[in-house]
């Protein structure tokens, strides 16, 4: 790979897992997903703490805002009852303030 491939790359890797990617879907089919979740009751086994908007501008790092549309969201996920399977463990949230990356 080139040195300008990499360094293209690299802005890539940062935005996709960044959590700046934050209108969600939820599908029931773990394959279409691009991040398999577990949600837990304790915040501080989370990998981020997440608080559900209703308002889709409002959306941003750790705020999520859920809609119907697969094709208007920027990340599709799948919940899972099996924590070891997920690639992300989340804590939902009241607080807003609270939401991010733990």
């Amino acid at each position: 790979m080139t040195m300008k491939k990499v360094i293209l790359f690299i802005p890539f890797l940062f935005l996709s897992f960044s959590g700046k990617a934050q209108i969600v879907y939820i599908t029931n089919n773990q394959f279409a997903a691009d991040v398999i979740v577990y949600e837990t009751n304790n915040q501080f086994a989370a990998d981020w703490i997440i608080y559900k908007t209703d308002n889709q501008f409002a959306a941003g790092e750790g705020i999520w805002y859920f809609t119907n549309n697969q094709f208007a969201a920027d990340m599709t996920i799948y919940f899972t009852n099996n924590q070891f399977a997920a690639d992300m463990i989340i804590y939902r949230t009241n607080n807003q303030f609270a939401a991010g990356k733990q």
